[in-house]
């Protein structure tokens, strides 16, 4: 459960205003109050590590299309056809993300186009962090983590695990 403190809990023997006083010059001497607020649950990657794996899927995506000579369009093709739905609530047990694995947008339903790819760069609870290799309409920009359209928070089952496990 969760844990209730009281500052004379931690500082019994010093006058309450002073501690807070000593804490909030701590903090402004260090800009912290500019950081944002985060669960100690939540896993990320650093924001410099983000703007560098984005750098790379620009340099990727880039280098991608360049390559590609002829695009073949398959008409009337729906998903379903090309990758069975995951339509559950839960990610299966054999799924497991890791930061940095690649995964690609399985589910025909999100905010994400079926077929885009991205990397894992954070968990929060249930839902998966994922920095997508394009701009996509809809996404964010991870509350300033990265470029504005390039980031989602979605529940794993929306992502199939594209990097082979150990």
């Amino acid at each position: 459960g969760a844990c209730n403190y009281v500052l004379s809990d931690v500082f019994p023997y010093q006058p309450e205003h002073a501690i807070l006083e000593q804490i909030n010059q701590w903090k402004h001497q260090r800009n912290l109050e500019k950081l944002p607020l985060s669960l100690v649950t939540r896993i990320v990657l650093s924001t410099q590590a983000i703007h560098a794996v984005e750098r790379a899927a620009d340099g990727f995506e880039t280098k991608s299309a360049l390559a590609r000579t002829k695009t073949v369009e398959i008409k009337d093709a729906k998903p379903q056809q090309l990758v069975k739905p995951m339509t559950q609530m839960c990610a299966p047990r054999a799924v497991a993300f890791a930061l940095g694995d690649r995964v690609i947008c399985v589910r025909p339903d999100s905010a994400v186009p079926f077929g885009v790819r991205g990397t894992v760069v954070g968990f929060v609870d249930t839902l998966v962090e994922v920095l997508l290799d394009r701009t996509v309409l809809g996404a964010s920009n991870l509350n300033g983590r990265c470029s504005i359209m390039r980031g989602v928070v979605l529940p794993m089952t929306f992502f199939l695990n594209l990097s082979p496990k150990k």
